[in-house]
């Protein structure tokens, strides 16, 4: 038992499991988001927030087979675009809007165009 625990190729796959956890909490968490935003949308124009809290739903559960933690980000980068861009379509602020979302390269805080 202690040989399985020290081989590389039981740690590389603890490694790829932790990295598929943390992919799932950042879904997750990108899933609170899209509801936050989408109870926004409700305010300003009734029955949108709830058509768009859905539809992030469906797609969010039709990508939970997705085992590539790189397909996983990627989903995630699209969909966080996707977020943005729909809050701009309805004049609201983003509520995160002291930081950079980039699921490739992590959250960071924005820096000012000078």
């Amino acid at each position: 038992l202690e040989l399985i625990i020290q081989s590389s190729t039981f740690q590389k796959m603890i490694t790829a499991m932790e990295k598929l956890y943390n992919c799932r909490l950042e879904t997750v968490a990108f899933y609170r988001r899209c509801l936050r935003g989408a109870k926004r949308i409700d305010k300003v124009e009734k029955a949108a927030g709830s058509y768009y809290s859905k539809y992030a739903l469906e797609h969010i559960r039709g990508h939970a087979f997705e085992h590539d933690e790189y397909t996983i980000r990627m989903l995630l980068q699209k969909g966080e675009n996707d977020r943005l861009w729909l809050l701009k379509k309805y004049n609201l602020d983003d509520l995160e809007l002291g930081y950079e979302i980039d699921y490739v390269k992590g959250m960071k805080p924005k820096t000012k165009k000078i």
